[in-house]
């Protein structure tokens, strides 16, 4: 659709025209491929985070997006950051067999 500006002068006036440079605007949403990438994680971690209801997302058509404002909020969160994995206790290799053992898993002598 090609919008037209009709403009009258009148005898005497001038017409200026001033163009501005183009200016880069960043999207309002992107897809979840987008999200994964940009926030270094996984698809399967993407669609963990919108089941749950700690990231709102949106079907357009048949893709789901994320507002880059709730990815936003979500990635300064402390809940989204990776937790540091707890101390595992160290076994003994008669532990771990006794263990597998139990489970009816056969483990050689």
């Amino acid at each position: 659709m090609n919008n037209v500006i009709r403009i009258v002068l009148q005898p005497g006036q001038r017409l200026e025209v001033t163009y501005a440079e183009p200016v880069a605007v960043e999207p309002a949403a992107m897809t979840l491929d987008q999200f994964a990438t940009r926030y270094a994680t996984t698809l399967r971690v993407v669609r963990r985070l919108i089941s749950s209801g700690r990231l709102p997302a949106v079907k357009v058509g048949r893709r789901y997006t994320v507002r880059i404002e709730d990815a936003e909020k979500l990635f300064k969160s402390t809940s989204f950051r990776p937790q540091k994995p707890e101390p595992v206790a160290e076994q003994s290799d008669e532990d771990i067999k006794r263990i597998l053992r139990k489970r009816g898993i056969r483990v050689p002598d």
